[in-house]
């Protein structure tokens, strides 16, 4: 098992438990990335860092926070928070920026008992081009393609 893990980026959605309405991954809302713009992922898309962590990159709605009772109306979001299992590996400028990844988490203290967030979906979306598939090997392609009707056995292995 591998531990690599995906880098979030445009496209990416994320939740708040806390939230009233986006609080899982099948209510997750898109990220908003304003961090930075140099360094992009999987087709041009800006990827998401540590200091994407403000309402502005993620607005939850209402904020389900249980001191809040009927008939006093439920508080906005107010997100601010500090992203934990960020990526390690490399930091963007001096201004120390690191990258977000699928098992970036982070705590939200405004509420009173604090919300987590977590990423629901990475952001990124494999894609093959046409000339990815013209450069397959015959063999890779029987396998992975079920329009490729050849039988495997007519293939020619060669060194990939």
């Amino acid at each position: 098992m591998s531990d690599e893990k995906h880098i979030v980026c445009l496209g990416a959605t994320v939740y708040c438990n806390r939230s009233l309405v986006n609080n899982s991954p099948a209510t997750a809302i898109p990220i908003t990335i304003t961090s930075q713009s140099l360094i992009v992922a999987n087709g041009n898309k800006p990827v998401a860092t540590n200091k994407d962590n403000t309402v502005i990159n993620m607005n939850f709605g209402i904020c389900n926070d249980p001191k809040y009772t009927p008939p006093t109306p439920k508080p906005p979001c107010m997100a601010n928070v500090i992203w934990q299992n960020v990526f390690e590996g490399g930091e963007i400028t001096e201004a120390g920026l690191k990258f977000l990844t699928e098992d970036s988490e982070a705590i939200c203290n405004i509420c009173s008992v604090p919300g987590k967030i977590k990423i629901a979906f990475h952001g990124q979306i494999a894609s093959i081009s046409p000339e990815e598939i013209h450069q397959a090997s015959p063999i890779i392609l029987a396998f992975l393609s079920p329009w490729n009707f050849r039988r495997i056995e007519e293939l020619e292995f060669r060194e990939l």
